[in-house]
């Protein structure tokens, strides 16, 4: 993969790889989106509350974030 495509946009997920749970999402750059997902996990205070709980319990180790399409 390209390390340059991360700076762009598109469709990606964050995988729990303990449970198979899947959170979709759409950003206009990878990095940027995922540094904020990073931020509420850490202070505990992201939106989607299953996915905070499964994070909570398993560590974010144990998830990957993985790009599913890029705008083009």
């Amino acid at each position: 993969m390209n390390l340059f495509e991360f700076k762009d946009g598109g469709i990606y997920k964050i995988i729990c790889i303990k449970n198979n749970k899947v959170y979709y999402g759409q950003t206009d750059c990878f990095v940027r989106r995922c540094f904020q997902h990073l931020k509420l996990f850490k202070d505990k205070k992201h939106s989607c509350l299953e996915l905070q709980k499964d994070i909570n319990f398993y560590g974010v180790e144990n998830f990957k974030f993985k790009i599913i399409s890029i705008n083009v």
